[in-house]
């Protein structure tokens, strides 16, 4: 071989070595240099994340399942993360205790708790969670006479009048009949109005009432039947007062005859006894005898008279 191709690949190794040696300490001093100018770990700041109280489910919850405080809890949630109309506080659930809250879809563990979602006070207003315990609502036809003129307002107590047509034979004619059907109902709604707090008279066409399945089926088949009024009952009057059916053959000249004279009291005689006794003397003997009385008139004629 020759020496100068000796020489050739013997500096080519030489300046080969040189450039890595020279590379590796260039890139040493660059990431040095680098991480020299980076702050150190003590100086490293996380941004501040605003953070608000939320009211999620502790449970799975299901559609009518009753929220109680054991079935909530509070969580932190990002300010800007949280959804429009969330709860922030258990006690905005509970702060009126006549109206329950209830689950109106299914709510999953740590799932926020929205007002769509829940009836009852900043819930849902929802017309099935003011019904009481094994009650119905149920919807009936009025008009402004049969309304109470709109003074009858969602949270008032009615009575309701039936007046239905009854045929007492074939030969007179039909009359009609009122009664009392049911009494100290509550009312749930007005039209699509079930807000208690409204202080406006509505003249409305349908009235939704609180009632119990039996009573439902009652007013189910009066509407068919006959016509149903409503009789507006005094705030806090509970009783339930005997009444009786009216009949439109009571009207006299116009006027409504007093029960006193349509039910006249015929008071009889007591009739005297059948039986008298009668003292017959013999002598210095007296005996009582027991005799049947007559009970002809004493004006009878005498046959052949």
């Amino acid at each position: 071989m020759r020496t100068n191709t000796i020489v050739t690949l013997g500096a080519s190794v030489i300046f080969g070595g040189l450039a890595v040696i020279m590379a590796r300490g260039w890139i040493n001093s660059a990431v040095e240099s680098e991480f020299g100018q980076a702050p150190s770990h003590s100086e490293i700041t996380l941004p501040q994340i605003e953070l608000s109280s939320v009211v999620v489910a502790d449970i799975n919850l299901t559609f009518g399942d009753r929220l109680i405080p054991e079935s909530l809890r509070i969580v932190d949630y990002p300010a800007d993360a949280v959804p429009e109309g969330a709860f922030h506080s258990i006690d905005a659930l509970f702060s009126d205790p006549e109206r329950q809250a209830l689950a109106l879809g299914r709510i999953d563990m740590n799932e926020i708790l929205l007002p769509h979602k829940v009836s009852g006070v900043g819930g849902r207003s929802s017309l099935s969670a003011r019904i009481g315990d094994d009650m119905r609502a149920f919807a009936i036809r009025v008009n402004d006479v049969a309304g109470v003129g709109g003074f009858v307002l969602p949270g008032d107590h009615v009575d309701i009048i039936l007046i239905n047509p009854v045929e007492s034979s074939l030969d007179a004619p039909i009359k009609n009949i009122s009664q009392v059907l049911l009494q100290n109902i509550r009312v749930l709604g007005i039209d699509q109005n079930a807000d208690d707090q409204t202080n406006n008279p509505t003249i409305a066409s349908t009235v939704t009432i609180e009632v119990s399945t039996i009573d439902a089926q009652k007013l189910a088949l009066a509407m068919e039947t006959g016509r149903l009024s409503l009789s507006l009952r005094q705030a806090g009057s509970k009783d339930i007062v005997q009444t009786r059916q009216i009949a439109s053959t009571e009207f006299a000249n116009g006027t409504l005859r007093t029960e006193a004279k349509s039910q006249k009291r015929t008071q009889t005689k007591p009739k005297a006894p059948r039986k008298t006794q009668v003292t017959i003397i013999r002598g210095d003997e007296s005996q009582l005898v027991n005799v049947v009385r007559d009970t002809k008139p004493k004006h009878a004629k005498l046959a052949g008279g």
